[in-house]
């Protein structure tokens, strides 16, 4: 089976055309797609009409037994594409994480600590004289602060571009605009955990009936937590 899904939508009114998202963000920047090294999701994508973002004509090897590279589909959205050699799922296609850009780090993960109730598996800042990553976002000289969540079967990426700087966001992005406008996560027990994260100092805005609340986070990007 597939361990997630993507929501497409099409807005009749308030639609505005959107720039190309930058790789530093900030906001919801990017998915990223898996695929097993012998069954190359890229090649695909490239043939289907994605636009290359990546340095170079193949993903780049960092040497974890991986391979990378960013696209952009048609409306300028990024998406991250993964060849792993040695792949923990069955599926041709798999969500690895989603990515988001913040100007605050600190902030952002305090945050998704509290919503979660569990610390980052992984914290790495002052990223810097890595030609992969330089490849892999297109942008020479790089400086990055990382924070890795682990969510169930996929994970929650956070990045604060340091060179360049991730800028601050001018206001909430509207819902009808093009982009990443929110994320879902799938909450078993929904009303138990509703608790919990009241209890950790969050208040979402609850539908217990339809079994589905709403927050934003720290940076003002919409989450939907929906009950199983």
């Amino acid at each position: 089976g597939q361990n997630s899904g993507i929501e497409l939508m099409q807005f009749k009114q308030n639609q505005r055309a959107k720039s190309k998202m930058p790789v530093k963000g900030p906001g919801i920047t990017h998915i990223c797609y898996q695929s097993p090294d012998d069954k190359p999701l890229y090649f695909k994508a490239l043939e289907q009409g994605a636009e290359k973002l990546s340095k170079g004509d193949k993903p780049i090897d960092r040497g974890f037994g991986v391979k990378y590279a960013y696209s952009r589909d048609f409306d300028g959205n990024i998406f991250e594409m993964e060849q792993l050699r040695k792949p923990n799922f069955e599926n041709e296609v798999w969500m690895g994480h989603v990515a988001i850009a913040t100007p605050n780090i600190d902030s952002l993960v305090q945050f998704y600590t509290q919503l979660f109730g569990e610390d980052p598996v992984s914290r790495r800042n002052n990223i810097h004289n890595d030609a992969g990553l330089d490849s892999i976002g297109n942008i020479n000289g790089l400086v990055l602060n990382g924070a890795w969540f682990r969510i169930g079967n996929m994970g929650l990426e956070i990045w604060q571009f340091v060179n360049p700087v991730t800028p601050q966001a001018n206001g909430l992005i509207p819902y009808t605009e093009t982009g990443y406008n929110k994320i879902t996560f799938e909450i078993r027990n929904f009303e138990s955990e509703m608790e919990n994260i009241k209890k950790r100092g969050l208040f979402p805005s609850i539908d217990f009936k339809a079994k589905r609340a709403l927050i934003r986070d720290s940076d003002g990007n919409l989450l939907e937590l929906s009950g199983l």
